[in-house]
Protein backbone atom coordinates (compact mmCIF):
# COMPACT_ATOMS: atom_id res chain seq x y z
CA UNK A 1 0.00 0.00 0.00
CA UNK A 2 1.36 3.13 -0.89
CA UNK A 3 1.19 6.74 1.83
CA UNK A 4 -2.00 7.98 -0.55
CA UNK A 5 -4.01 5.07 -0.31
CA UNK A 6 -2.95 4.64 3.44
CA UNK A 7 -4.26 7.96 4.01
CA UNK A 8 -7.25 7.82 1.84
CA UNK A 9 -8.46 4.53 3.21
CA UNK A 10 -7.41 4.57 7.08
CA UNK A 11 -7.11 8.27 7.24
CA UNK A 12 -3.25 7.84 8.49
CA UNK A 13 0.16 9.60 7.23
CA UNK A 14 2.97 7.14 6.07
CA UNK A 15 6.21 8.69 7.06
CA UNK A 16 9.84 7.57 5.24
CA UNK A 17 11.98 7.17 8.58
CA UNK A 18 10.07 7.65 12.22
CA UNK A 19 11.17 11.30 14.03
CA UNK A 20 14.04 10.49 16.59
CA UNK A 21 13.29 11.00 20.22
CA UNK A 22 9.41 11.38 19.61
CA UNK A 23 7.85 8.04 21.31
CA UNK A 24 6.74 7.41 24.59
CA UNK A 25 6.69 3.50 23.01
CA UNK A 26 7.66 1.71 20.31
CA UNK A 27 6.27 -1.49 19.26
CA UNK A 28 7.35 -3.75 16.64
CA UNK A 29 4.88 -6.17 15.54
CA UNK A 30 6.41 -6.94 12.15
CA UNK A 31 9.42 -8.32 10.73
CA UNK A 32 10.03 -5.80 8.21
CA UNK A 33 14.11 -6.09 6.60
CA UNK A 34 14.22 -1.85 7.65
CA UNK A 35 13.72 -2.44 11.32
CA UNK A 36 15.35 -5.91 11.61
CA UNK A 37 18.68 -4.74 9.58
CA UNK A 38 18.50 -1.47 11.83
CA UNK A 39 18.93 -3.34 15.26
CA UNK A 40 17.77 -2.77 18.96
CA UNK A 41 20.20 0.50 19.60
CA UNK A 42 18.48 2.48 16.30
CA UNK A 43 15.30 1.61 17.47
CA UNK A 44 15.61 3.05 21.18
CA UNK A 45 16.58 6.17 19.29
CA UNK A 46 12.99 7.12 17.92
CA UNK A 47 12.15 6.99 21.97
CA UNK A 48 12.03 9.81 24.01
CA UNK A 49 14.65 9.81 27.27
CA UNK A 50 14.13 7.93 30.27
CA UNK A 51 11.44 9.93 32.21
Amino acid sequence: MNAEAAHEEYGIDIVAMPAEGSYDAILVAVAHHQFKDAGAAVLRKFGKDKH
